[in-house]
């Protein structure tokens, strides 16, 4: 991007939300994010949003799209590893609590009152060959599964799913051939 003082790399984080093209269109441009004539992000009106965030565009290293209930958010990343979400005005917003009960409904999960975890429980844990990302919110479904969701605690994006078959892989897999109890 010009003036950007640097590559910057862009992805978006797949969800619901983002079923077609003209949905991804129409948020973009309720964001004031509108693609030019050849359907490319204009990256003028990028750089200027990540600037109106008081975030200087060469301490940002990527820009994730996380679209959550209808409305695009973006997750600026920098370059020590720090990511903050910001709304279509560029001010910060961090996840509320009404995101990630809007995120259960979605999920269709009627869940216990999301937990903040700052290190690892019996099913999403780091190992040596796989790190996880932490902290993470767990909910837990009330459905007879018990059915766990780890979501990003910055974008909301569930970043694993553990019902009851995966429970039970991880203990007679892991438990049994990594002695990993």
């Amino acid at each position: 991007a010009s003036g950007a003082g640097g590559d910057l790399f862009a992805c978006n984080v797949i969800t619901q939300d983002l079923l077609d093209a003209r949905a991804l269109k129409r948020m973009l441009g309720g964001a004031g994010l509108a693609l030019d004539r050849d359907g490319e992000l204009d990256t003028t009106a990028l750089v200027a949003t990540i600037a109106k965030a008081g975030v200087h565009p060469s301490g940002v290293v990527s820009i994730e799209s996380a679209p959550l209930g209808g409305r695009l958010y973006l997750i600026a990343g920098s370059a020590n590893g720090e990511r903050q979400r910001l709304g279509s005005d560029a001010a910060p917003a961090p996840l509320r609590q009404a995101d990630l009960r809007a995120i259960a409904r979605a999920l269709g999960a009627s869940a216990d009152p999301p937990r903040l975890l700052r290190q690892g429980d019996a099913y999403y844990f780091s190992r040596r060959d796989a790190r996880v990302r932490l902290p993470v919110y767990r909910l837990i479904s009330r459905d007879g599964a018990r059915t766990r969701y780890y979501l990003d605690p910055v974008s909301g994006a569930v970043l694993a799913k553990v019902d009851s078959a995966v429970r039970g892989y991880r203990w007679w897999s892991d438990g049994l051939h990594r002695l990993d109890f």
